[in-house]
């Protein structure tokens, strides 16, 4: 869950940075490997759009 939502931060073209809270080294790798994986289908897209709209 941590490496998607680090991910779909940075797809955006006007974030530069994601702030991340590691305790653990595998913490670290988990977000660098979110941060090679920005690619979200428009199912993946529209399905945690609708997720944050139901926490809004």
């Amino acid at each position: 869950m941590a490496q998607m939502a680090v991910s779909w931060v940075l797809r955006r073209p006007e974030v530069t940075t994601a702030i991340i809270g590691a305790r653990k080294i595998s913490h670290i790798d988990d977000a660098l490997k979110a941060s090679k994986n920005t690619k979200f289908s428009q199912e993946e897209l529209k399905k945690i759009d609708r997720i944050l709209e139901d926490k809004a």
